[in-house]
Formats: C-alpha cells, sequence, structure tokens
C-alpha cells in the first residue's frame, strides 16, 4: 500500500506585510501633526491675548472653534477618501486652500484699510 502525501500549505509568516508599517506609519505621523499643531497653538495662547487685547476666556474660545474645524476638515477628508481615490481629493482639498488664500491675498489690503477706516479713536 502506498502512502500519499499531500502538499501542505505554505507556513503563515510571522511578519507584517510591509503595508501594514505603511499605513501604522501615516496614521501615528498624522496623530503627531495633529497634537503637534494643537500644541502650538496653545502655547501662542499668551500671544494672542495680548496682540488681539482679549480675554483670556474668548481668546480660548476662538482655539477651540479652530480645533474643532481641524477635526471636521479631518474627519471629512477621511470620507471623502473613502468614496473618491486620494488623489482626486487631495488635488481639490490644494485647489480649493490655493484659491482661498489667493483671495485672502487679494482682499487683505481693502480689508486693513477698511479696519483702519473705521477704527473708532480711543478714548
Amino acid at each position: 500500500m502506498t502512502q500519499q502525501t499531500q502538499p501542505s500549505a505554505p507556513a503563515a509568516s510571522d511578519t507584517l506585510d510591509r503595508g501594514v508599517f505603511l499605513v501604522a506609519g501615516v496614521v501615528v505621523l498624522g496623530a503627531i501633526m495633529s497634537i503637534l499643531d494643537t500644541t502650538i497653538v496653545n502655547v501662542a495662547l499668551p500671544t494672542f491675548q495680548s496682540e488681539f487685547d482679549a480675554s483670556y476666556a474668548r481668546i480660548a474660545w476662538v482655539m477651540t472653534g479652530y480645533t474643532l474645524a481641524l477635526a471636521i476638515v479631518v474627519l471629512t477628508a477621511g470620507a471623502l477618501v473613502g468614496v473618491w481615490p486620494a488623489v482626486i481629493v487631495v488635488t481639490a482639498a490644494t485647489t480649493l486652500v490655493f484659491v482661498e488664500a489667493m483671495g485672502l491675498l487679494f482682499a487683505l489690503p481693502y480689508a486693513l484699510f477698511a479696519i483702519e477706516a473705521l477704527r473708532l479713536p480711543a478714548e
């Protein structure tokens, strides 16, 4: 009687795929950038307070709004990448930021002139 041997399945590798490390690295880098951004803004609180002559509570609310807007943008971008390819989302976001920055660049001199013209004299 002859014994038949079945081909053995390839041994499972104990190492993780390179793609898993790449995704994990991007996630960790994104988390670090978000934390760093929020830290920089919070460190600047006293400077904002003195430059804009505002109370700590008012500046803290502005910073809270900034952090909330950042979170909304990150979550929205993540959801859009699930619907469309990442290249399209990044290109659209970059274009939108560029157009907004150019609009601000062209509008800023007029806005500063209007602010200075409408400023009330100090008592």
